[in-house]
């Protein structure tokens, strides 16, 4: 009685059919697939993926030895030296003796100011310890002459003029 009905020999048929273009379909895809990995094996990207990686590795490793490196100097510059002193402690220590050399630099310079021998030069001079003159330097006969020029150290540290007693 299956074997009878029409409707169902039908959809038997149609399934076969069905079954039938699937399978070739199927092929065709097997068939594209193997070209695929036939093509990605004859250009060797296997072995390029592979020397990619190695290159890869190499290069982390590089790093690793130098993070490694500059650690260690790192390390050696801040830590203790053989008197057990940190580098802070040092850079401290010198800048406090900058600021000692400075201030007994200025006591010199004030006692070479009172010096018999060149009390001469500083009556005509101007020191100052700051930054040089803002704008032009005045002009004046107690100052400079119309002959006189003053001369300008490469700080603007010392500003002199020679004036006629000197």
């Amino acid at each position: 009685m299956l074997l009878r009905d029409e409707a169902l020999a039908a959809q038997i048929r149609q399934a076969v059919t069905n079954a039938q273009n699937a399978t070739v379909e199927l092929n065709h895809a097997a068939i594209d697939a193997s070209s695929i990995v036939s093509d990605v094996q004859s250009r060797s990207f296997p072995e390029k993926i592979h020397e990619t990686l190695a290159s890869v590795n190499d290069t982390v490793s590089n790093l690793d030895a130098t993070s490694k490196q500059v650690r260690q100097t790192l390390a050696d510059f801040t830590g203790p030296d053989e008197k057990g002193v940190t580098a802070a402690e040092n850079l401290r220590e010198s800048l406090s003796s900058v600021n000692t050399a400075t201030a007994n630099m200025a006591d010199d310079t004030e006692a070479v100011k009172h010096n018999f021998f060149l009390r001469g030069f500083f009556r005509c001079a101007v020191f100052q310890p700051g930054p040089p003159f803002p704008g032009p330097l005045p002009e004046g006969p107690s100052f400079f002459g119309p002959r006189q020029s003053p001369r300008v150290a490469s700080r603007g540290r010392i500003v002199s003029a020679h004036c006629g007693g000197c």
